[in-house]
């Protein structure tokens, strides 16, 4: 989908946010998303609701962890104001924090002042677990982001129609309807987005930091952090989490400095990148941890009955409907279920995706070296 600065009423969204920013690298990658799903619905001819969770449960849930939060806001890891930081990192997900975590501690290491940036409850008492020290963006700026969804909410409209058109042979979807599926993501989106640019103007006035290392520059949280940053001419990093496989979505990275795990990862990026940014190899130091710890984590253990002496798979796919297909999510499970029968002293533990089905594995439940353990349950520890 190629976008310009002639895209009708989506240039408003500068005069919201911040001036003189670059909407359309902002909002590039997460409606590539949009659209890559929206094919992807169609080609598996099965509507794969992707991201999307109950609107009242999900409120709900992030309104019991901000009144928990704001119980033990005292605790001495929670900031009740910001500090002066070289370092801030902007966590955009729960994952992000395994790869941050260890830059984190060797730069503290080193005397380098860091700070942990959040607007998103769930990830506080993860980064204190972690023993690092969380800003509580809810805490320290409820009133000018309060201020900043008022806002938005009085602008809504303005994005009630793309002002431009798609071209017929683009995406199997009436043209018209698909400029009103992204003009209605972009409105359902934009208090989300200028909570994360309020957030960002009261970060940079107050911590003052020399560097932001943000956890993935392909959501609207971390792309607005980095275009933002680039008006402020703040220098970004992210680090690789995941796998890099060649999803068209990794071509759109837009932070100063993408650090990967490796070569391939490096040349797949640089093959197809359209952007100036700068690809590093930095390896994978909580990847390596995991290799060095011979142990079975004793709390896995007991919650899946594995036996001291066994070895075990942990098997977590993302489920089928983003880059996968149903059709590949089905082998991957026909090759688990013939590795279970060819390595029976391995024991199998699967832990399924919100996206993934359990009916799926039916005909591995009769195996004794395999667990299934359903999204609806408890996590792993």
């Amino acid at each position: 989908m190629e976008l310009s600065n002639h895209c009708g009423r989506i240039k408003p969204l500068s005069d919201i946010l911040w001036e003189d920013c670059n909407v359309i690298d902002m909002l590039m990658s997460p409606l590539t998303e949009l659209l890559l799903n929206l094919v992807r619905q169609e080609r598996n001819k099965k509507k794969i609701k992707h991201g999307m969770v109950n609107s009242r449960s999900f409120i709900s849930k992030v309104k019991l962890k901000y009144d928990m939060l704001k119980n033990n806001h005292r605790s001495k890891k929670i900031t009740s104001a910001p500090e002066k930081a070289s370092v801030i990192f902007w966590p955009c997900e729960p994952t992000h924090l395994q790869s941050q975590i260890p830059v984190a501690k060797e730069l503290l290491k080193r005397n380098i002042s860091c700070a942990f940036l959040t607007n998103r409850p769930s990830l506080v008492p993860k980064i204190v677990k972690l023993d690092c020290k969380a800003i509580y963006a809810g805490f320290l700026w409820e009133k000018e982001i309060r201020r900043a969804k008022k806002k938005a909410r009085t602008q809504t409209e303005r994005f009630a129609d793309l002002g431009f058109g798609f071209p017929d042979f683009m995406i199997p979807y009436d043209p018209e309807k698909l400029s009103q599926l992204i003009s209605g993501h972009i409105r359902m989106m934009l208090p989300f987005m200028v909570e994360t640019a309020a957030i960002f103007r009261e970060a940079v006035n107050t911590i003052t930091p020399s560097l932001m290392i943000i956890g993935n520059d392909l959501t609207y949280e971390g792309r607005i952090v980095s275009t933002l940053s680039k008006t402020k001419k703040l220098p970004t990093v992210s680090i690789m989490h995941g796998v890099v496989d060649g999803n068209p979505l990794h071509y759109h990275h837009i932070v100063d400095l993408f650090l990967v795990h490796g070569q391939k990862a490096k040349k797949i990026i640089e093959r197809s990148s359209k952007n100036n940014t700068k690809i590093s190899i930095c390896g994978a130091p909580h990847l390596d941890h995991i290799t060095r710890n011979r142990q079975i984590n004793p709390k896995i253990k007991d919650a899946v009955n594995i036996n001291h002496n066994d070895r075990y798979c942990l098997v977590a796919t993302s489920g089928p409907g983003n880059s996968i297909s149903y059709n590949h999510h089905l082998e991957v499970i026909q090759s688990i279920f013939t590795a279970s029968k060819r390595f029976h002293n391995v024991h199998f533990v699967i832990k399924l995706h919100r996206k993934d089905q359990v009916e799926f594995y039916e005909n591995m439940r009769s195996r004794k070296n395999i667990t299934i353990i359903e999204h609806s349950h408890n996590r792993l520890p």
